[in-house]
């Protein structure tokens, strides 16, 4: 069953949206948020059309706005259009006009204006700061290792410096993953992927140092000081304060 990240929301209440997990075939469409199954319908009882972005739905009587992070497939499979994409850069579409609201809210997406954007926690889906950092640290490591690193080489005499090129790509595959956790809702493969590539460079830069000369103790020294001086920097700053003791 082909299954797609996206969101949901109520067509006439945009801050009702929540992150989605989609899954379709040519009889059935399942829509789950958060582990809560929030619509399972016969395709056949369902009807879409395409909007800016994504599809106007329309299912037990409620008027929604669904997207996918592949709307041409999803659009093949249900046999619609595929929609036009959401204009972002300030030209915005004309507005679809609202459907009127059809019977009373069902309690299944009357969830959704309990769950909006602002507050829905997501566990699929990595904090942005985190990936933020990955992907700021992976194109440092990428810089890193595009300079110079000495005469030594980790393996064979030919002078390709094949540590860097490992590790350069590890750094790729980090950031990779962390567009995966944050932007794909892939947080565990996403994550995991940064990890395993963390792992390797770390394991390429210990045996370069060693093939170097230097000792562990100097690959642990490099390890610590950078946290130590982060930390250091931020005790200088208003996020170093600390916070008052809670009071009974």
């Amino acid at each position: 069953m082909p299954n797609f990240p996206g969101s949901l929301r109520l067509a006439a209440d945009p801050q009702s949206r929540v992150r989605a997990e989609i899954e379709v075939d040519d009889e059935r469409l399942v829509v789950r948020a958060g582990g809560d199954e929030l619509g399972n319908w016969a395709l056949s009882s369902v009807s879409f059309d395409p909007a800016p972005g994504g599809f106007r739905m329309s299912a037990d009587g409620e008027d929604l706005i669904l997207t996918t992070g592949d709307n041409p497939a999803f659009a093949k499979i249900v046999g619609v259009d595929a929609p036009p994409p959401l204009v972002t850069n300030g030209d915005e579409p004309e507005p679809v006009k609202e459907a009127p609201t059809k019977g009373a809210e069902s309690k299944r997406f009357g969830q959704l204006r309990k769950r909006s954007a602002a507050s829905w926690v997501d566990d699929d889906t990595m904090d942005p700061l985190l990936a933020y950092i990955l992907m700021a640290t992976g194109l440092l490591v990428i810089v890193g290792a595009a300079l110079n690193w000495g005469d030594y080489r980790l393996l064979g005499d030919d002078g390709f410096p094949w540590s860097r090129i490992f590790v350069g790509a590890a750094a790729v595959g980090a950031i990779v993953g962390a567009v995966l956790a944050w932007r794909e809702q892939r947080r565990m493969i996403g994550a995991g992927i940064a990890t395993g590539a963390g792992v390797i460079s770390l394991a390429v830069l210990y045996f370069y140092a060693a093939e170097a000369g230097l000792g562990l103790g100097f690959f642990l020294a490099i390890l610590a000081i950078v946290p130590l001086t982060i930390t250091a920097v931020v005790g200088l700053t208003p996020k170093g304060i600390a916070p008052p003791p809670e009071r009974d």
